[in-house]
């Protein structure tokens, strides 16, 4: 088995980073952030996102949320044209791809219910359908990002034996 190549272990390191970090995040937001609207309501839950995730998130967000999946898709590329990769690492990197491509699918039903608020904050009929939506599309959103920062770590995990 042949020891993988810099880049491979520069890209895997990257994308364990910043697919920690994205997954932490969504994790916060999907078990603390989005539960509290049932206890300060929805109008002050549209303030708090407009507040936060429509000005410092607007440009935290999509450097992650793109970030961690260019990396991790980057990786899966490597490994396909390093035929010799160890298999396992190369097939949890294959996997981290496939759910960083879902979680940007994910992401493009997710996030267009938050932006709705930038024009500002409508009734709450309707941020009751628009939380409803981002809700269930943060969810699946949060397990594939977990899962893509899952696969990376056991990629990386399945390489520590060839670093030494």
């Amino acid at each position: 088995m042949k020891i993988t190549s810099t880049l491979e272990w520069s890209l895997l390191a990257a994308a364990t980073i910043f697919n920690g970090i994205l997954a932490g995040g969504s994790l916060i937001k999907s078990v603390v952030e989005l539960p509290a609207r049932r206890t300060i309501g929805l109008p002050a839950m549209a303030a708090y996102h407009r507040a936060a995730d429509l000005r410092t998130g607007f440009w935290i967000y999509p450097a992650l949320g793109l970030g961690a999946p260019a990396l991790t898709i980057a990786l899966g590329i490597a490994f396909v044209v390093d035929q010799g990769a160890p298999m396992a690492a190369a097939s949890f990197g294959y996997l981290a791809a496939a759910l960083s491509l879902a979680h940007v699918f994910a992401t493009t039903r997710a996030a267009p219910n938050l932006l709705k608020l930038r024009s500002g904050i409508p009734e709450e009929a309707v941020l009751a359908g628009v939380y409803r939506a981002f809700t269930r599309w943060q969810t699946v959103r949060a397990i594939l990002q977990i899962a893509a920062f899952v696969a990376v770590v056991l990629a990386l995990a399945s390489l520590a034996p060839l670093a030494q």
